[in-house]
């Protein structure tokens, strides 16, 4: 819709502004659908954002894991947490169940919130939320 132009040319705008090359790069949203990873040894990989199950923040948050759908191999990323939270802002699937892990809500099958388990389609494990990231999820979940 129109928000959307508004938001696109607003970042352009804010592109524009800043001299910095490497800010300009990562916040030009050429394919909307499309997550940008930078890798270990300057690669960068390009992944669906549907095909991102969780990310979870490993080694002291120096490194990001990205497990993906049928891709037994998560994909280490050279980028904390927190860069991909900043990236993935405006796509409210993606949530933050706890300080290291964030999670595509598409995937969810249940949650368990004495325990804080939290089980995703195709995927095997439990993932554990922290206490507030577990009110959080149940208030998103209840549509408070």
């Amino acid at each position: 819709g129109s928000e959307m132009c508004i938001r696109d040319r607003a970042i352009h705008q804010f592109n524009l502004g800043t001299g910095n090359e490497q800010n300009r790069i990562a916040l030009r949203p050429f394919q909307i659908s499309k997550l940008r990873i930078p890798k270990i040894r300057g690669e960068v990989e390009l992944v669906e954002l549907e095909h991102i199950l969780f990310l979870q923040s490993f080694h002291e948050g120096q490194v990001t894991k990205l497990f993906l759908v049928n891709n037994p191999m998560p994909i280490s990323a050279s980028k904390h947490l927190g860069y991909f939270k900043e990236l993935l802002a405006d796509y409210k699937q993606f949530f933050a169940i706890s300080q290291s892990i964030l999670v595509n809500l598409n995937y969810l099958k249940s949650y368990t919130n004495h325990n804080k388990n939290l089980f995703l389609h195709q995927w095997s494990e439990p993932l554990v939320a922290s206490r507030r990231g577990g009110e959080d999820l149940k208030r998103w979940l209840c549509g408070e």
